[in-house]
């Protein structure tokens, strides 16, 4: 293989396009080609970045070129020219693709809302170095991603006893206004399945996780009760909180709602936001007692791992460069100190 991985997309959606678009900007990877099922809104921000476009199903093909995008083939052709595929289509759709990626001798790496059995699930400050091993990678889902990154961060600085996570999840993405619920809120009335995922990753943390659906598309609010040992300062949990890569503490004064953290970070680009945000007015430490709330932006928060995902497959970088290539071309990067013993 060459040093530029070649990287196909079968999906351009909410994650997808995303995926893409980063790509586009690493200098070891290509973006070789995107897959779409049917002709929407997303083939034609394909075509103005100049994307190359595949079909699923090629019969599809006339639809696409009466809208004047070319299309270079179907997927068989594409899986013919990678090294590696994301899978970003609807749940359960990419599990029923893998026989194919597998006639083809290509590994995948899937995202959360595929089963946990499918494949190794992977955070980049989990297990990033063991993937070169495996062939099917599934990317922790968005919260399953906030939850241990944050976990991460605070085990550099206390002992974590016991964790206790309410999250109010966005009850569906901007893109997906006919599936979400209008006026109320869906209720988990047990664990929710992030205890379980976040166990896959950090099993010796002592989890409960349970969830409500609002509806809102800001962003998914997580807050933390977390039972500490050992002797910590509230200022040094928020050094290190701050200083962790792909988590920002949004200062006081900007934490009266979920609009005020959308606006905060309006600079970039669909206001999307690839790291955890700590709110800073919410930090408090009572005895062995510790609470925050948390802000996590379920379309962007997995983008960073999944790059990295791709590059640890193929790369001889040391894990903490990859980790901090990816975060230099997504305009995040933190001091390099931060990465160095990651």
């Amino acid at each position: 293989m060459t040093n530029i991985i070649k990287v196909g997309i079968v999906g351009l959606g909410t994650i997808g396009k995303r995926v893409a678009e980063t790509i586009m900007l690493q200098d070891d990877m290509e973006l070789t080609g995107v897959v779409f099922r049917h002709l929407n809104v997303n083939a034609l921000a394909a075509k103005s970045q100049n994307m190359p476009v595949f079909l699923q199903d090629i019969r599809e093909k006339a639809r696409f070129t009466q809208s004047g995008i070319q299309i270079d083939g179907d997927i068989n052709n594409l899986l013919e020219q990678v090294h590696i595929v994301v899978d970003c289509t609807p749940r359960g759709q990419a599990e029923r693709n893998i026989d194919l990626y597998r006639s083809y001798q290509l590994p995948v790496i899937l995202q959360g809302g595929e089963r946990e059995h499918v494949g190794l699930t992977c955070n980049s400050f989990v297990n990033l170095g063991k993937l070169k091993q495996e062939s099917i990678i599934r990317i922790g889902s968005c919260n399953t991603t906030g939850i241990v990154r944050i976990l991460c961060a605070l085990q550099q600085q206390i002992e974590i006893q016991h964790v206790f996570v309410a999250l109010v999840r966005c009850a569906t993405d901007p893109d997906k206004s006919n599936k979400g619920i209008v006026n109320g809120l869906t209720m988990s009335l047990a664990k929710s399945h992030h205890t379980h995922d976040v166990n896959l990753l950090l099993p010796n943390i002592q989890l409960y996780t349970t969830a409500i659906a609002a509806p809102m598309t800001h962003g998914h609010l997580l807050m933390f009760v977390v039972d500490i040992g050992g002797e910590a300062t509230l200022e040094e949990i928020k050094t290190s909180i701050a200083e962790h890569p792909r988590i920002e503490i949004l200062p006081s004064g900007y934490s009266q709602n979920t609009s005020s953290i959308e606006g905060y970070y309006d600079q970039r680009k669909r206001g999307d936001r690839p790291f955890v945000i700590v709110i800073e007015d919410s930090i408090e430490l009572e005895g062995e007692k510790l609470y925050f709330t948390a802000s996590v932006h379920m379309e962007a928060i997995v983008i960073p791992d999944t790059i990295d995902a791709i590059r640890a497959k193929f790369s001889t970088l040391p894990l903490n460069e990859i980790i901090y290539k990816t975060d230099t071309t997504l305009g995040i990067e933190k001091k390099w100190e931060a990465y160095h013993n990651r």
